[in-house]
């Protein structure tokens, strides 16, 4: 899945990791922000 931080070889990886792990948040909050909406 993921390659070990200090496998990195430039700052490209990192940044497109992070961009990834922000992208599953944004997704995640949105459902669970739709979901409550949904149940009140």
């Amino acid at each position: 899945m993921h390659k070990n931080r200090t496998e990195y070889k430039s700052p490209t990886y990192f940044v497109n990791d992070l961009k990834g792990c922000l992208q599953l948040g944004w997704e995640a909050f949105l459902a669970f922000a739709h979901f409550g909406e949904r149940t009140v």
